[in-house]
């Protein structure tokens, strides 16, 4: 029976994963408001009801990307401290990489994908206090750099941790904002460096 029920619950797990795989390669490729989820569901060779069973609207699929997203935080965050390029590395370095490489990874999949997220933030206060909600990988791995940074002595110690990471989660909205309302074909890492930068100098200590 034990066996059994582990096999659904893998079963259920990889047909949640399909899904997630085949709605946001048709975002990607035909915009996110150009599919329905008729067609995700038709393209899963599932039913409707089958796909609302894991998703319960279209737009859940976004709080899935993010699930992705965060794993993917957490995964570069650990080959990072392994990285000898940055044995040496103090908290404000280590934050502008990590930072670099978050913007890269959310707009990966285009403009669309921002202006959708952010305009869904704004209608939708259970997806906004999912984004914001401090046990994201994000927000981990940003409070733990600028702890590590007051601990050093590289970072400010007159503003509390939380105030930092919620004011550097500010500066990365606005430049991904920004990229997306400008349509820039700029590199992301080059569109928001010197903003990031000018931050980063006002909080070094």
């Amino acid at each position: 029976m034990y066996i059994r029920s582990n096999k659904r619950k893998l079963q259920a797990i990889e047909t949640k994963n399909r899904i997630f795989d085949i709605a946001h390669a048709m975002f990607r490729e035909r915009g996110f408001y150009n599919v329905t989820v008729e067609e995700i569901a038709d393209a899963a060779n599932i039913s409707v009801g089958a796909l609302y069973h894991h998703f319960k609207n279209k737009y859940e699929l976004l709080t899935a990307w993010h699930d992705r997203l965060d794993e993917q935080y957490a995964k570069y965050y650990s080959e990072v401290k392994k990285n000898p390029a940055f044995a040496e590395a103090k908290a404000p370095d280590l934050i502008r990489e990590m930072l670099l490489y978050i913007q890269e990874t959310c707009i990966n999949y285009g403009t669309e994908y921002i202006s959708v997220i952010y305009s869904y933030l704004l209608s939708n206060p259970e997806f906004a206090t999912i984004m914001t909600d401090m046990r994201r990988e994000y927000y981990i791995i940003m409070t733990e750099l600028m702890e590590q940074g007051q601990k050093e002595g590289s970072i400010r110690k007159d503003i509390p941790v939380t105030q930092l990471v919620h004011d550097l989660t500010i500066v990365s909205r606005g430049c991904l904002t920004d990229w997306a309302i400008e349509h820039s074909k700029t590199r992301m890492r080059d569109f928001s460096r010197s903003v990031l930068d000018s931050f980063l100098r006002g909080i070094s200590a």
